[in-house]
């Protein structure tokens, strides 16, 4: 029974896909139709954060990491990616009540959408890394190649996390409030802004990070794309199965319950 929900799960999203990148094209086109500066303000955003964090940070903190605009702006980009995918899935269903109410379409589906807005917009930043990189001199090296999985990795963790905020968001009105508040404490426990094993060397500063998904693995991130070092490839696939786990059981849990979701909103 689980082995035919997982494959209805999935196969939902292969049998969407067309849906998937309209509906996701659509939503991209809309959030900027009325700015000047259209999907510009999806790369000044986390640019912006950077500038403020340098000062924040790097000069009156005085945090000292080796190109550090460019380790922010890693953490910033990644970090942006899960929490809005997150906090964004807890009111999925009240948002498309519209159309979840009128004509069937998985909420696997209408959550897997959102998360690749959120994807592109990630990307489109490390399009602009990557040209950061050649400004600052950054070589990039064999390791760079690690990026495709620490990103998948992510996004199936994101994935993963946002079923279980979907489906406990139909239930809990003020759930969103609670994970935005959660989550801005998190995210100084995630490495943003500092190296956690910098701040806490030896072996609770590798406990910290490895117990931490997201902080893993904006950590790998860098040591992939600015530091040119290895990855830790143990720890990345112990968390792509862990992820992967989540996003099984998150979609099962969705696939059981979807029917109830219309009927409570």
């Amino acid at each position: 029974m689980n082995n035919r929900l997982f494959g209805m799960s999935f196969g939902n999203i292969r049998k969407y896909r067309e849906y998937v990148f309209y509906a996701a094209k659509a939503r991209l086109r809309s959030e900027v139709a009325n700015s000047y500066l259209n999907w510009i303000w999806w790369i000044l955003e986390p640019l912006l954060n950077m500038v403020v964090y340098i000062i924040v940070f790097g000069w009156l903190f005085k945090v000292q990491e080796e190109y550090f605009p460019l380790f922010l702006y890693i953490g910033i980009s990644m970090w942006n990616f899960f929490s809005k995918s997150v906090i964004g899935s807890v009111g999925l269903v009240k948002r498309n009540r519209d159309i979840i109410t009128k004509i069937y379409i998985p909420k696997s589906v209408l959550l897997f959408k959102d998360i690749l807005v959120n994807l592109f917009k990630m990307l489109l930043s490390f399009v602009i890394m990557v040209v950061m990189m050649l400004f600052y001199g950054v070589r990039i090296g064999p390791y760079f190649l690690y990026v495709l999985p620490v990103l998948i990795t992510l996004f199936v963790f994101t994935f993963g996390i946002s079923c279980f905020m979907l489906h406990l968001g139909v239930y809990y009105e003020d759930l969103e409030y609670f994970i935005s508040v959660l989550l801005n404490i998190f995210m100084y426990f995630s490495g943003i802004f500092y190296s956690i094993e910098r701040f806490l060397p030896g072996l609770a500063g590798r406990i910290a990070v490895t117990a931490n998904p997201v902080a893993f693995l904006i950590q790998q991130m860098r040591s992939a794309m600015i530091y040119d070092r290895s990855v830790s490839v143990k720890w990345l696939l112990i968390w792509l199965l862990i992820s992967a786990g989540l996003s099984l059981c998150g979609a099962l849990l969705i696939k059981r319950n979807e029917n109830n979701y219309v009927k409570l909103r």
